[in-house]
């Protein structure tokens, strides 16, 4: 798979990609800011497997669903920590979803600097990176505001098979 990327970023995801630690006095990778919820092009009828990184001392969550107004969630990633793997309800740091019908998957970023009850506030969404043909890997991270590298969480989607 050829991977496109732009200057820092492209050591920031490849260390990730690769497992190896990252340099947490790099500069800020200045992404493009997204919506919050990101909009995730899916394809139908085809399976993802979708799993997200904390890398921030304040509590981190990302709740998935097909519906903008993120009502009926498929999956609520959440955590916090230095490349700690975030959680979903269940325990597991893996999701694997059907598309079914629909062709975007929203992912709404939040965090919380009291606890992992809240209040929790929208975190700042850098734009989907998306690369490949086959299979098609998407990447959003988020920015809590608290040190401005865009990488508190860094949900990871992977769509091995592609029509």
């Amino acid at each position: 798979m050829l991977l496109f990327f732009r200057g820092a970023a492209l050591a920031k995801w490849s260390g990730h990609l690769a497992g190896e630690p990252t340099n947490q006095t790099e500069e800020p990778m200045g992404c493009t800011t997204g919506t919050n919820p990101a909009e995730v092009a899916v394809q139908n009828s085809t399976k993802i497997q979708i799993s997200c990184i904390a890398h921030a001392s304040y509590y981190q969550k990302v709740i998935l669903s097909f519906n903008k107004d993120m009502s009926a969630p498929i999956g609520v990633f959440a955590g916090n920590g230095e490349g700690v793997p975030m959680k979903l309800e269940n325990g597991d740091t893996m999701l694997t979803i059907s598309t079914g019908a629909n062709n975007v998957l929203y992912a709404n970023f939040q965090y919380s600097q009291s606890s992992t009850q809240g209040p929790f506030q929208q975190a700042t969404v850098c734009a989907p990176i998306v690369v490949g043909t086959g299979p098609i890997v998407t990447f959003i991270t988020s920015e809590d505001l608290n040190d401005d590298d865009d990488n508190d969480s860094y949900l990871t989607l992977i769509d091995y098979t592609t029509k």
